[in-house]
């Protein structure tokens, strides 16, 4: 397959797929590996992990988000952590780590566009995200309370009102506190129970 054929296959779409692309050349996939390992090396494509690439810049029609790339990368999964903290404005330090929750085993990798990160949550605590337009791409990130919920989980301890003060949590306004208890109670685990009603009352309090 020529350079050319793949872009026009392809150049529409944010992601393309090795199976993806041996379905629309009609070629054998053992040629199609060796072509994309080629493509690859050449620097004309980008592989994000093993089996998923993107076209190199020169080459896309479509606007490539960092965090469309995370959803992609790992599936199912969605945008948490202190990735989502920070873009609702809730912690006042910027976050460079591309953080994620799956249901899927927890997993890091890097690629040419960042370090991703993803950490396992069992799937009856799989809720609370939203699509989400952001730069002008749909992203599946976590509600700001769910968010919340997600970071009072992975790290470890009791959120006593002194550790939530240390976080400076700002903008306290923009979380609806009838929800994050909610969810907190639907996530049947008295510490983040408490962690919700901690943090009510310190917002309560501002």
């Amino acid at each position: 397959m020529k350079l050319e054929k793949l872009i026009n296959y392809v150049g529409n779409l944010p992601f393309f797929d090795t199976h993806l692309l041996v379905q629309l050349s009609g070629e054998p996939k053992s040629q199609t590996l060796v072509q994309l390992h080629q493509w690859n090396q050449s620097g004309q494509i980008i592989r994000l992990r093993r089996g998923l690439y993107v076209l190199a810049e020169h080459y896309r029609k479509k606007t490539l988000s960092i965090l469309q790339i995370a959803n992609e990368s790992y599936r199912p999964s969605y945008i948490s952590g202190p990735l989502a903290l920070s873009y609702y404005g809730l912690i006042p330090e910027k976050v460079v780590l591309i953080t994620s929750t799956t249901t899927r085993v927890t997993r890091k990798f890097q690629n040419p566009f960042g370090f991703f990160t993803y950490s396992n949550i069992k799937e009856t605590y799989y809720w609370g995200f939203v699509s989400e337009k952001i730069e002008e791409t749909p992203v599946w990130i976590a509600e700001p309370e769910k968010a919340l919920l997600d970071y009072f989980h992975f790290n470890q301890g009791e959120w006593t009102k002194e550790r939530l003060e240390e976080m400076r949590f700002q903008n306290l306004d923009g979380i609806d506190f009838i929800k994050l208890n909610a969810y907190a109670q639907k996530w049947d685990s008295p510490r983040l129970k408490r962690a919700a009603a901690n943090l009510s009352i310190q917002a309560s309090h501002e």
